[in-house]
């Protein structure tokens, strides 16, 4: 229709020697073409930088999606609407802004949405449209810049205490076996019983009588977790709500000793990209991000996969003392008596067991927990 208008303008100007009717075709030839010239001029004006590419976040958390909206162009923007599709996320509220920018203006724009459900999300393209002031040549721009959200799963507060472990570590505890001589705590008088080779003898020749010295009690606990995902392990009934229930448990201890400053690693039986996830023993803030992104994508896995087996003959290094906790479904006689046999490498040995009784495994070398008595107050759920 334009381009029949603008053709029918220039037959006039030039076949039709009347001044009023060149004029008018004139003017509206000119108006077409600033319109045309305002609308590219914006077009290409108008950019848009995301707050972040990766969002991290727990289930059920509520998440801020944050852009910038930018017009570099010296003309302002009458009419511009922005769009952008949560995908799988739950919007809470509208996604769409409709408003004007004047010349170089930039605006902030925001919305939030909710994971009902561990995973990873892509956010994006972002959809711009606006016109020239007229409205007669609008445009629309499709902006590929795309936004990495994961959600974790929910986490529970833990609440059991860590009494086993190898001296020396960042727990600290009450118990005098795990005193530690490079952390003084005081110095006292003597009684009778302490440690002579902790008496203090130029304290004690200085104050005329015997003290002695006392150290603060730590222990240091490593602990892998092994996480049963094989699905023909699990009741049939409520198969999937199990799996996610130990996939929680699992998170939820990850939390629990990195908030200890303790090392911790995983070897599971479920699939996170298309592998058995065997991940090394580590400590500080970014390993247990590394670990909770594996939980967020881990599904479970279809094939028999014994995780007794995969712990026995896994090649990842276990440091002296370490806590290996299973979180598995009812285990058979045999896989018990393999799971003890790393007591012969000076494991820690414990068993939460899903969809089963506290009773389900009975063995005087394996601590086993009911999911009540770790804890269940709810940090991120």
């Amino acid at each position: 229709m334009k381009l029949f208008l603008v053709l029918l303008c220039i037959f006039l100007v030039l076949f039709f020697p009347f001044w009023f009717i060149q004029f008018c075709a004139l003017t509206v030839l000119l108006i077409i073409v600033l319109s045309y010239m305002y609308s590219r001029l914006i077009y290409h004006g108008v950019t848009v930088t995301r707050n972040q590419d990766t969002i991290r976040a727990h289930k059920l958390q509520i998440i801020d999606i944050g852009f910038v909206i930018q017009n570099k162009s010296f003309l302002p923007v009458h009419y511009i609407s922005v769009f952008e599709s949560p995908g799988e996320l739950s919007p809470l509220g509208d996604c769409r802004f409709v408003f004007a920018l004047s010349r170089q203006q930039k605006k902030k724009l925001a919305y939030r949405v909710k994971g009902l459900a561990r995973g990873e999300y892509e956010l994006g393209p972002i959809i711009v449209k606006s016109a020239d002031p007229l409205g007669l040549f609008p445009w629309e721009r499709r902006i590929e810049k795309k936004c990495r959200v994961i959600v974790y799963p929910s986490i529970f507060k833990i609440t059991r205490q860590i009494s086993e472990g190898y001296p020396g570590g960042n727990i600290n505890i009450k118990d005098k076996m795990y005193e530690d001589i490079t952390r003084l705590k005081s110095i006292r008088e003597y009684i009778p019983g302490d440690d002579v080779r902790h008496i203090s003898w130029k304290v004690s020749a200085r104050l005329g009588g015997l003290f002695t010295r006392e150290y603060s009690s730590s222990l240091h606990s490593p602990a892998l977790l092994a996480l049963n995902l094989a699905l023909e392990d699990y009741p049939l009934k409520r198969r999937y709500s199990h799996v996610e229930k130990a996939i929680e448990i699992c998170a939820s201890l990850i939390n629990f000793f990195t908030t200890l400053k303790q090392e911790t690693g995983l070897i599971s039986s479920g699939l996170a990209d298309r592998a058995h996830p065997q991940i090394q023993i580590r400590g500080g803030h970014e390993h247990a991000m590394l670990l909770l992104e594996n939980l967020a994508v881990i599904k479970g896995c279809s094939e028999p996969v014994d995780i007794i087996g995969m712990l026995n003959n896994s090649h990842l290094r276990f440091p002296g003392g370490t806590r290996i906790i299973l979180i598995s479904p009812r285990l058979t006689a045999e896989q018990i008596q393999a799971f003890t046999l790393l007591r012969r490498r000076r494991m820690f040995l414990e068993y939460i067991p899903i969809a089963a009784r506290t009773d389900s495994l009975v063995h005087p070398k394996v601590k086993t927990y009911s999911i009540s008595e770790l804890g269940g107050e709810a940090l991120y759920a």
